[in-house]
């Protein structure tokens, strides 16, 4: 059934390309719910756990409803936290509130309709079939108040010029303007905002998200008085700005995220969040760097990081789809120059998030700043790995190396700078290992390769910063690039810490949780939960200790 309705949605797209979408959007919502929901029931079945009662309150911060997690996670969470750890869970959605939703982009049809239909069902369903209290945004925000906040914002002057010098926007102490501004990037997805009437649009919705966001955040506090908030991200307009304004007001937040590096695992912060370690570094972080690895710890992690070079391991599984890893870049011709570098940018939007600091003012200005240095000196060589997943995971996104040519084509147009696009069979960490130096901008690949003691310049503040520093300015920048010999010599200094800090970061910091992504990265498998067999315990014996770091975390503030 499910493959028909599949072919039959298809066969409607390609064959009438005029029909009302809503109609295809209601074939498939009427699918996805279904398949959410098959298992739900069996959820209630629950045992008891008998013991002393916790009492505290958890608000989950779910926003958006349609992807798996984090509806289908966040909800499994609340009603694990009930059913074993005795709390009272609350879960936040919003229910056509926001003017558009953060997960949508340009390259998406009908991307600026507000809160899909989708989104609400499934969110709605799910929450009311798993029993769980909820509360949506419309009950949560005043209609004047929201009319008042939108008048505000939408009869502000902006300009692209604005935008373009980051104008600060506050609201209520807090300047949205970041947040505005990493979410319209996302939604461009291409690096850049485009200087237009539409992009200022977008712009100024973004704002309005963050505003309303706020607003959504104060009344949690006064109509609910958590002992903790639950968040993904942190980042963009839907979940930044509320995170912002609860940390600023002494709520307890616990933020966590599917870990990338390996698939099934998720890391939680308290108050915290992954882009903004370099500047908070959690004393963890500090203690794996100081703690030899025994033995078996250096073999494990030696062993993780060579599944992800040879893309078996979380994220690199669904980067790199091409079939030949080990082809050539013809780095060591006879002609190739003494010094060869690599430059292995981030997905361009991905790199504009919150709390990502560097003495370059993008990812770009970075990429094309250093192809422009290499044009000057034509006797080193420079290839530019497009990152991989613009091909596979991140397909529909404007590439790096099209941004490049329409907006700086000067910067690629020498004889000594190659582009290695998204799609060609290079593997990443074969190039790395035949190049002198690497270029990393944040990456998590910058700590692999100095992991295995390859010399890497990292050019913007990362979680890892204690291991491999950012430059200072770009004079500094400058000078590593002149002297390779300088970043050769720390590679060895640092691999030893590298080393480390992988093992607590791929291994030691996030934590597993059964059947996610066992069909799909992003989703969970609410069958495995099913009913009262061995195989249903086992997987709540398995979220048990995610469910303890959350509780423990409410706990602690209700005290």
């Amino acid at each position: 059934m499910r493959t028909s309705l599949k072919r039959v949605a298809r066969s409607m797209t390609a064959a009438l390309p005029l029909i009302p979408r809503e109609l295809l959007y209601s074939i498939n919502d009427w699918r996805v719910t279904r398949d959410s929901l098959k298992y739900v029931p069996a959820l209630h079945r629950l045992p008891v756990v008998e013991g002393e009662k916790r009492t505290m309150k958890i608000c989950f911060n779910l926003v958006r409803g349609w992807i798996g997690p984090p509806s289908k996670l966040e909800a499994l969470f609340a009603k694990g936290l009930e059913e074993y750890e005795h709390a009272e869970a609350v879960v936040l959605w919003d229910d056509g509130v926001l003017r558009h939703c953060d997960t949508r982009t340009s390259q998406e049809p009908r991307p600026q309709r507000s809160i899909c239909r989708k989104c609400r069902r499934q969110a709605g369903l799910l929450l009311n079939r798993m029993k769980l209290k909820h509360r949506p945004y419309s009950e949560l925000i005043n209609p004047d108040v929201l009319a008042s906040v939108e008048a505000r914002i939408l009869n502000q002057p902006l300009s692209s010029e604005d935008i373009r010098m980051r104008m600060p926007f506050p609201h209520d102490g807090i300047d949205i303007s970041e947040y505005a501004h990493a979410s319209t990037v996302r939604y461009y997805q291409t690096g850049l905002i485009p200087e237009s009437a539409e992009a200022v649009q977008y712009y100024r919705d973004c704002l309005v998200n963050a505003a309303i966001s706020i607003e959504v955040a104060r009344s949690v506090l006064e109509q609910e008085k958590p002992d903790l908030i639950v968040t993904s991200h942190a980042i963009y307009t839907t979940w930044g700005a509320a995170y912002e304004y609860w940390r600023k007001n002494g709520q307890n937040v616990l933020v966590y995220g599917q870990s990338g590096a390996a698939r099934g695992r998720v890391w939680f912060l308290r108050n915290n969040y992954i882009q903004n370690l370099w500047k908070e570094p959690l004393r963890a972080q500090q203690e794996a760097v100081a703690t030899m690895l025994t033995r078996d710890q250096v073999r494990f992690v030696d062993s993780y990081l060579a599944a992800r070079a040879e893309m078996r391991e979380g994220d690199t599984e669904i980067y790199d789809m091409s079939p030949n890893h080990e082809a050539s870049t013809d780095v060591h011709s006879d002609e190739s120059p003494a010094e060869q570098y690599a430059l292995f940018p981030n997905v361009p939007w991905d790199a504009a998030v919150i709390g990502r600091s560097s003495v370059f003012s993008s990812m770009i200005d970075w990429v094309v700043t250093t192809a422009r240095y290499f044009k000057k000196h034509p006797e080193k060589r420079l290839f530019i790995r497009v990152h991989p997943s613009e091909n596979t995971l991140m397909r529909s996104t404007a590439t790096l190396e099209e941004t490049l040519r329409v907006h700086y084509p000067d910067a690629l147009d020498a004889d000594n700078i190659r582009v290695i696009s998204a799609g060609d069979p290079v593997s990443s960490y074969a190039l790395a290992r035949d190049v002198d130096v690497s270029l990393v901008f944040n990456g998590t690949l910058g700590l692999e390769l100095a992991s295995q003691g390859l010399p890497v310049i990292v050019a913007a503040k990362a979680h890892y910063a204690m291991v491999i520093e950012a430059p200072s300015t770009r004079e500094e920048y400058f000078e590593l690039l002149d002297e390779p010999r300088r970043v050769k010599q720390r590679a060895v200094e640092i691999r030893e810490q590298a080393l480390r800090y992988s093992y607590w970061y791929f291994c030691g910091f996030p934590v597993h949780i059964p059947h996610l992504g066992d069909r799909h990265w992003l989703d969970i498998s609410l069958a495995e939960y099913w009913g009262n067999d061995e195989r249903a315990a086992a997987a709540w014996e398995g979220l048990a200790p995610a469910l303890r770091i959350i509780a423990d975390a409410a706990l602690e503030n209700a005290r």
